[in-house]
């Protein structure tokens, strides 16, 4: 094998270990220079009291006029998403996983989705303190 590597030496086999390339690729692999990147589960927010999406009148435990209140509501929000954000909440509600969404939307991965539901709760959570709710 040694005999191989001197045949073919590569200028970082021999390099120290304390290098800028090194450090730079190091740092993409393992995503070390991302900017506030943080992944947000539909369920984890659910599950937050403190998210505002609790303020939303649940219709089996509401009256009939906080559950008419809180559809409309619902579909005041829904009139501003665009029709790709409609299409993602609604397979989400549905149950589809992220990757699925993907794929029956045309993302290329995963990921794209995943910002957009972040996008859609930042919105929806603005959306409801705008309305004083």
């Amino acid at each position: 094998m040694l005999d191989v590597v001197r045949e073919m030496p590569c200028a970082e086999d021999f390099e120290p270990w304390d290098t800028n390339v090194r450090k730079d690729f190091l740092r993409k692999w393992y995503h070390t220079r991302s900017k506030k990147v943080k992944t947000v589960s539909l369920e984890a927010c659910m599950e937050d009291e403190d998210s505002g999406i609790h303020a939303v009148a649940d219709p089996a435990a509401a009256d009939f006029t906080e559950q008419v209140a809180g559809e409309d509501f619902c579909r005041r929000f829904k009139a501003t998403l665009s029709p790709k954000d409609m299409a993602i909440l609604e397979l989400r509600v549905e149950g589809y996983g992220y990757q699925e969404i993907a794929d029956k939307l045309g993302y290329k991965t995963h990921s794209a989705v995943v910002k957009r539901m972040e996008a859609i709760k930042r919105r929806f959570i603005q959306y409801e303190e705008e309305a004083g709710r």
